[in-house]
């Protein structure tokens, strides 16, 4: 990342086109859980080209979003999905979060962002 200050862990949005990474994660019952990744680092290295994106929400939490040059193919760790299909994934406590789609890159978080944030991401 361009910042050299230290940032508390976030929630990362990767895309690649119209699909959205998400975490795997086994519960106790040993049923697999879909999540955003979340940390203070990317969970991928973004290509050289990269922009990362920080979005604020109204409630001044900042998540991060950024495009990757090609598809991750599924793991015991990661999935890639289409935008509308990753609804179906995610877990109910995130299930608040809708898409904006930018003029290069989607963006995946609170309608209210959506509704506020009209510049495209570039």
């Amino acid at each position: 990342m361009k910042n050299s200050k230290k940032q508390g862990p976030t929630q990362w949005f990767i895309f690649f086109k119209d699909q959205l990474l998400l975490k795997k994660e086994k519960t106790e019952k040993g049923e697999i859980k879909y999540s955003v990744p979340y940390g203070t680092e990317p969970p991928l290295a973004p290509g050289s080209g990269s922009t990362i994106h920080e979005v604020f929400l109204p409630t001044d939490e900042m998540v991060h979003a950024f495009a990757i040059e090609q598809l991750v193919t599924e793991t015991e760790e990661w999935v890639m999905v289409n935008l509308r299909g990753s609804y179906e994934y995610i877990t109910l406590d995130e299930k608040h979060i809708r898409y904006c789609i930018g003029i290069s890159i989607a963006v995946f978080v609170p309608r209210v962002v959506c509704l506020r944030n009209i510049r495209p991401l570039s």
